[in-house]
Parts: C-alpha cells; structure tokens; sequence
C-alpha cells in the first residue's frame, strides 16, 4: 500500500470538497464531488449503496480521489486507490454522521437519510501531489 506524505495530512484532516473517479459500466470515468474522512492512514467515504459510484466499486474497486487545496490551487493531492467496500452498520450510520458533523451537518439534512450506506475505504495504490 502506497503511503499518504504526511505534509498532504492536514489538507485531508480538514473539511474539504474532493473529487472521486470510478470506472462506469460504459468504460468512461464517472466523477462526484464529496465528502470524506482520513484517519491518517487510509480516507473512506460514505455513500448510498444504490448510488452509481458505489455499483461501479462494487464491479470494479479502481478508483482515484482528488483534493485540492482551496487556499492554494498548487497544493494537490490525487490518490489512486484500491476500494473496499462494507456495509455500514447500525441504524444511527456512526461513520457517516461523523463525516457529516465533521462538516458541520447531519444525516437529517442528507438526501434519503435513512437509505442502506456503503463505507468504501481507500487504500492508496499510488499517490500523486503537487505543492
């Protein structure tokens, strides 16, 4: 597993808007801006499992995320990853309510809050940055 350089860990431990990349069904790339969490090793997202992020993980796990930094355009981070995907479990969603008051909201203002969630966690296959 490729490691995340410790001097992108507070652009990725700070709330942010990044940009993760699947491969669809028809072989073109499909994008969707979101929300994450980095626990210094590893970032994971939460999402709708019915989602088509989540069908394209679920067939093939190559993904990438990127993040750049809103204060400094020249400060970039692009991931590729590996993704595991795993049911979130428990009816209060622990991981996603953490990411969503990680950013200051909560699963009650998420579209279809109570709709079964995927944890897709990223483990960085090669990692490219800028800055």
């Amino acid at each position: 597993m490729a490691q995340i350089p410790a001097a992108f860990h507070d652009l990725l431990k700070t709330p942010g808007m990044a940009t993760l990349t699947t491969n669809g069904p028809d072989g073109y790339p499909q994008s969707t801006a979101l929300w994450y969490h980095f626990d210094g090793e590893v970032i994971r997202l939460v999402m709708q499992a019915t989602t088509q992020k989540a069908k394209n993980l679920q067939r093939d796990p190559r993904c990438s995320f990127i993040l750049i930094d809103p204060a400094d355009s020249h400060h970039v981070i692009e991931v590729r990853a590996d993704a595991e995907l795993t049911i979130e479990q428990g009816e209060d969603y622990p991981l996603a309510n953490m990411i969503v008051g990680h950013y200051g909201s909560s699963m009650a203002n998420m579209s279809n809050p109570g709709a079964p969630r995927v944890i897709a966690t990223l483990r960085p296959v090669r990692v490219n940055t800028v800055g």
